[in-house]
């Protein structure tokens, strides 16, 4: 790319495509490079713009050179160019990285403030959000507290990623704080806004948000599942159905070493709470299963969805149905070191299960136009089509992700669809649920 601008800029030189050079250096913290065109926009244009100067002082940023960025900084004063939020907020994120210690985050407050009036710039929320961060990481809710105030204080609407640091300085507080966590994330009404942010697992190398407008910078966050189950809290999940879901996510992964339930390369507790358990407590939450209600579970496997929906109702029945007698078996043990009681585990094949339930639960077990055929028989009443005012009452709760309109359109028989989030705040997975009814 950088042959072809400068072939252009041979012919006639603008500043877009100094920018354009300077950016692409920019975006790989090459530092040498974004200097090298801004020297050569500035004696071929004799001037240089605000974006020219943002875009060094992100490469300073990206390359861990705080000083060289606020070196930048001053040159803008320098320039006479009014400096704004973007390279200020670069340059402080950098720093923010370094900020493991109280005083550090400390030092980085007092600096931001001081550069703030020195430069005549006014935070906005994502000058914030770094701030907050920084005591977030250390599990210093009071320091975050006070910089939320102080937004709201400025006028400031706080963002998603001011309601991430919060989050996490919950999750990193020692002990841990979920219900906490759980209590801001509902006070703060940001949930329609950024739900996918807000309550996201904080497990891996998830992303930080930067801005509101979707501007990330990646950071790692070690694992923990304290944070999937302030979803659970969220979504009203019980206490103690919280922490019989927490175990079953350790012994899941447990036997999961040992027997093939679900993939290999999910390894901790937080991802099986995130992809497999919250996924599924969608039907619980949405059947709302009556005392005495009966249920099937096809294709099991290590119980998902129907040892969740066991977890989440114990006021209900459930067969756990699985043709693998292994996989049954893994469902037996769960079940008992649980203490679940209203768990059947069955090892038999669907077509010679005659019984009838009130409702027939799966997920991802096979296509809809082979899944909805095969269990009907095993319903109390005749499947009509779904209709989206629906109460979802009994019939088949199926979870299932991706396109599934042709498949519908091969079964002939519409389902109430519905997203997850409906019922789990924050759930930003594939999966949707798919409800057929019957009269």
């Amino acid at each position: 790319m950088e042959r072809m601008l400068t072939f252009d800029l041979e012919k006639r030189p603008n500043a877009l495509t100094f920018g354009l050079l300077i950016g692409a250096h920019s975006s790989k913290g090459n530092m040498a490079g974004a200097e090298r065109w801004y020297a050569c926009m500035r004696r071929n244009l004799k001037e240089v713009d605000l974006v020219a100067h943002n875009s060094v002082i992100g490469a300073a940023a990206k390359a861990g050179d705080v000083e060289r960025a606020k070196l930048w900084l001053q040159r803008m004063a320098a320039a006479q160019l009014q400096a704004d939020g973007r390279g200020f907020n670069s340059m402080l994120d950098a720093a923010a990285r370094a900020a493991d210690a109280p005083q550090a985050a400390y030092d980085l407050e007092q600096e931001a403030n001081a550069l703030c009036s020195e430069l005549g710039l006014i935070p906005d929320e994502v000058t914030y959000s770094i701030l907050m961060r920084a005591w977030a990481l250390l599990g210093d809710l009071p320091n975050v507290d006070h910089l939320w105030q102080q937004m709201q204080n400025r006028g400031i609407q706080p963002q998603a990623c001011n309601l991430w640091a919060v989050l996490t300085a919950c999750a990193r507080a020692r002990p841990p704080l979920p219900d906490t966590a759980a209590q801001r994330y509902e006070a703060t009404g940001l949930q329609q806004v950024a739900p996918q942010i807000g309550m996201s697992s904080l497990h891996s190398e998830q992303h930080w948000p930067l801005s509101a407008t979707g501007l990330y910078r990646r950071s790692a966050v070690p694992a923990m599942a304290k944070m999937e189950l302030v979803k659970l809290r969220v979504c009203k999940v019980g206490r103690k159905a919280r922490q019989q879901l927490e175990r079953y996510a350790s012994l899941l992964l447990d036997w999961n070493a040992k027997i093939n339930l679900m993939s290999r390369e999910i390894r901790d507790e937080p991802e099986i709470l995130h992809r497999h358990v919250l996924p599924c407590v969608a039907i619980p939450l949405a059947a709302s299963f009556q005392p005495g209600e009966t249920v099937l579970d096809v294709g099991t496997g290590g119980g998902l969805p129907g040892l969740v929906s066991a977890i989440c109702a114990p006021q209900a029945r459930f067969v756990l149905l699985d043709s693998q007698r292994k996989k049954v078996n893994v469902v037996s043990e769960i079940s008992n070191t649980l203490g679940l009681q209203n768990v059947l585990p069955l090892h038999q094949k669907v077509e010679r299960v005659q019984q009838q339930y009130d409702f027939v639960t799966g997920r991802a077990v096979t296509s809809l136009p082979n899944f909805v055929p095969l269990v009907a028989k095993n319903l109390r009443g005749t499947l009509r089509h779904g209709d989206p005012l629906d109460q979802v009452g009994p019939g088949i709760l199926y979870l299932k992700g991706g396109d599934v309109n042709e498949e519908v359109e091969q079964l002939g028989l519409r389902p109430n669809l519905q997203p997850l989030s409906r019922w789990v705040p924050g759930y930003d997975g594939a999966e949707a649920l798919l409800h057929f009814p019957v009269d």
